[in-house]
């Protein structure tokens, strides 16, 4: 049994690619995560070197 990571089973419009859902999901959850731990995000920056990717 794996602790680090989740199913899940989502319903989206047809309109919308998969790629598309996935970054919206994956970038909103990281958001929500650094917004309820914030140590979390100095060690993303002091690991990959960098501020991070800025989104439009």
């Amino acid at each position: 049994m794996c602790i680090n990571h989740v199913h899940l089973s989502v319903a989206i419009a047809q309109k919308i690619s998969i790629s598309n859902f996935m970054g919206n999901l994956k970038g909103k959850s990281t958001l929500m995560l650094y917004d309820r731990h914030p140590e979390l995000q100095s060690k993303w920056k002091k690991y990959f070197g960098h501020e991070g990717i800025k989104w439009k």
